[in-house]
């Protein structure tokens, strides 16, 4: 039962800021808020410590409330329950000099005699950070220009920069005196460019107008040769005439 009750003191513990043990002293929780060590750069996710107060010893009626919940009993018999767990205590911690409860912390006498207690920092009291672990991030170092920094350091610093600023001013020369170049070339060829397309323009009227002398001569032979053939019909004519009068005479004869 002595184990039952360290539960009971661990799962109130967890939930509440103040645990009284009747007869022994209190647990007092406290939360805390996430944390960031300024040396090691742990980062603690937030929770609650747990400290102990011995001359808090009346009885409030929250554990005793607990255990007659968790083991359906009276709350006179929880009670009880609760002066053993405190015998059970005591009589371990004269005769071994150590106690610890269980997800709670350790009840040890120091070198003056005195009873203290350690919190068992490996169990997480608080349900807010549950699953949260304990990490550590180091710092982004940042390149910041010092003015106190040497002299020699800044001047290759400079120097490095002018040499930047000359390779641009150099390429931007090479390109504009390409383009400078390009446009000379244009300037010279032009003419050429004129005087041969002028060249083609003139052959290309030159083949029109001898295509048009010849069509015309053309039609000047056909009209020659219509005239030729009107020409010689008056003898095909009279030919057939004296044909015809022959044929008639000769019909004429007996």
């Amino acid at each position: 039962m002595n184990n039952k009750i360290q539960t009971y003191i661990a799962e109130l513990v967890g939930s509440h800021d103040c645990v009284i043990v009747p007869g022994f002293g209190a647990f007092i929780s406290q939360p805390t808020s996430a944390d960031i060590h300024p040396i090691t750069n742990k980062f603690s996710p937030p929770g609650r410590t747990i400290g102990f107060n011995g001359q808090i010893k009346i009885n409030d009626g929250l554990l005793a409330s607990f255990i007659c919940t968790a083991e359906d009993v009276t709350f006179q018999e929880a009670n009880t329950l609760i002066e053993e767990f405190v015998k059970h205590f005591n009589n371990n911690i004269h005769l071994f000099k150590s106690f610890e409860i269980k997800e709670v912390g350790r009840f040890f006498y120091n070198l003056e005699g005195k009873l203290e207690f350690e919190p068992d920092y490996h169990h997480d009291f608080s349900s807010d950070s549950f699953g949260l672990t304990e990490f550590v991030f180091k710092p982004i170092e940042r390149n910041t220009f010092d003015m106190n920094q040497p002299s020699q350091h800044r001047n290759s610093k400079t120097a490095s920069s002018k040499t930047s600023v000359k390779k641009n001013k150099e390429e931007t020369d090479e390109e504009s005196n390409s383009s400078s170049a390009f446009g000379k070339i244009l300037l010279v060829a032009m003419p050429f460019l004129v005087l041969i397309g002028a060249f083609f323009v003139y052959n290309k009227q030159k083949d029109v107008s001898l295509g048009g002398i010849n069509f015309t001569e053309t039609l000047g032979l056909k009209k020659h040769e219509v005239v030729a053939d009107t020409a010689m019909a008056p003898d095909s004519v009279a030919i057939a005439e004296t044909i015809v009068q022959n044929t008639e005479v000769v019909e004429e004869q007996p």
